[in-house]
């Protein structure tokens, strides 16, 4: 974002170097960018601005080229291939590199696997996504719920039919957010209704768009040559539609610290995506930290016995 490209630019300080220079590569979305503004409207002397596109990559090979031909189209293909501003659409849209051809797949639910909950309240219209995760990392957004103006009590009532139908080891995980905590006049909390219904609602406070860009990693990342984010093609089609359709509220966004996607109730469905990233990409951090802390007492305990050796 230009707040960390101001930020990068001011460390440019070194004394004595004979050229300070800050080099950015990226695929530029449209004229709406700030990238577009500060670099090609500005016209300031100190910056230079390189074109080139995938073909001009000697390094590439064929076949990689032509399965980037194969799957960006239209304004896609401008900004991916030939290094050109894309559309306006793509400026506004929070996952502009979701594609049916590519993240809607025929999915089965795992029996072996546990079963993800994550759910928003909303509202007046609480909503819930299924996911499971893949042994080699996968998310598998199965399907998705979406209340009509009803409790928490009641909304809890019309999952377990769901729950029950999808195959699962039996575990559930239910994950939410810290607004879940919040009271709703006198029938208390959702959080506390949940932990009545005998359920342990994980909630996490987060950044919207810190958020939004774990998704965005998930859907760009490749695991075993498919993308790291899938929907079942017999999920809600309101959930699959909802991934292109899901929008900032200005399209001038770029370079803010957090900016808002447009709030309607659909927008619902996308935080349940949003916190479930977020809560495994923590959970892997975790597992990351664990592990580096259990080969460092190994390591320790070896160097212990190498030098009682002595």
């Amino acid at each position: 974002c230009e707040n960390l490209f101001d930020h990068l630019s001011a460390r440019l300080r070194l004394a004595g170097s004979p050229d300070h220079k800050l080099i950015l590569c990226t695929n530029p979305i449209s004229k709406s960018s700030w990238l577009y503004r500060r670099f090609v409207e500005d016209k300031n002397t100190d910056y230079v601005v390189h074109h080139s596109s995938v073909y001009d990559n000697k390094h590439l090979t064929k076949e990689y080229i032509k399965n980037l031909e194969s799957t960006f189209q239209g304004s896609r293909r401008q900004m991916y291939l030939l290094g050109q501003w894309g559309s306006e659409v793509l400026a506004s849209s929070v996952y502009f590199d979701f594609n049916t051809d590519h993240h809607v797949i025929s999915l089965e639910a795992n029996r072996s696997l546990p079963l993800y909950i994550s759910v928003d309240q909303g509202v007046t219209n609480p909503t819930a996504v299924f996911v499971q995760v893949s042994s080699n990392g996968r998310l598998c957004l199965l399907d998705g719920v979406i209340g009509n103006k009803i409790s928490t009590e009641n909304f809890i009532s019309l999952l377990q039919p769901k729950i029950s139908a999808i195959a699962h080891n039996g575990k559930t995980i239910w994950i939410g957010d810290i607004a879940h905590e919040q009271r709703d006049s006198n029938l208390g909390s959702p959080a506390e209704t949940y932990r009545q219904a005998g359920i342990n609602l994980i909630m996490e406070k987060q950044g919207v768009e810190s958020g939004h860009e774990l998704v965005r990693n998930r859907m760009n990342q490749l695991i075993e040559g498919h993308p790291a984010l899938v929907v079942a093609e017999d999920a809600n089609r309101k959930l699959i539609d909802n991934f292109a359709e899901y929008s900032y509220q200005d399209r001038i966004h770029q370079g803010k610290n957090d900016p808002e996607p447009v709030n309607d109730i659909w927008k619902n469905w996308q935080d349940c995506v949003r916190y479930l990233t977020n809560y495994l990409f923590k959970q892997k951090q975790i597992g990351e930290k664990k592990k580096k802390e259990v080969a460092n007492t190994k390591l320790k305990m070896i160097e212990r016995k190498k030098a009682l050796q002595y």
